[in-house]
């Protein structure tokens, strides 16, 4: 009788044994997992906001110096679509808002990356795009 409790005791820490061991290995295969999809999307992000910056400065800048809002409006939104943009704000050189686009208004401020850009004619900057993820 000693024997079989004996026996019963050694199996039961050798499943909890194993079973500690497995959620454990199942931990490390998640976090890896996390960090490789995190990595992918910041490479993602980088690679977007490489091809984002010229269009929106070749986009944005007539219709800045022409303060052409209705036009600015319109290419905001269709930016946030087309390129996944959390936010799109626009402003003059003198720092005024021309448009602010936002994907939901509800949304937290902070954003995975933001970036700004200047919008230039020759020398003369006419105005800002500061646009987030």
């Amino acid at each position: 009788m000693t024997q079989a409790r004996s026996s019963l005791g050694l199996r039961a820490k050798l499943i909890a044994t194993v079973v500690a061991v497995q959620a454990f290995a199942i931990g490390l295969i998640a976090t890896a997992g996390w960090e490789l999809v995190d990595s992918s999307l910041e490479t993602d992000i980088e690679l977007i906001n490489t091809q984002i910056k010229p269009l929106l400065a070749s986009a944005l800048t007539p219709p800045v110096a022409a303060r052409d809002l209705v036009m600015l409006d319109d290419i905001a939104r269709q930016a946030l679509v087309e390129h996944g943009l959390r936010s799109l704000r626009i402003t003059d050189a003198a720092g005024a808002v021309l448009t602010h686009a936002r994907t939901d208004p509800t949304d937290p401020p902070e954003a995975r990356r933001e970036d700004d850009i200047a919008l230039t004619i020759g020398a003369d900057t006419v105005g800002r795009v500061h646009y987030s993820f």
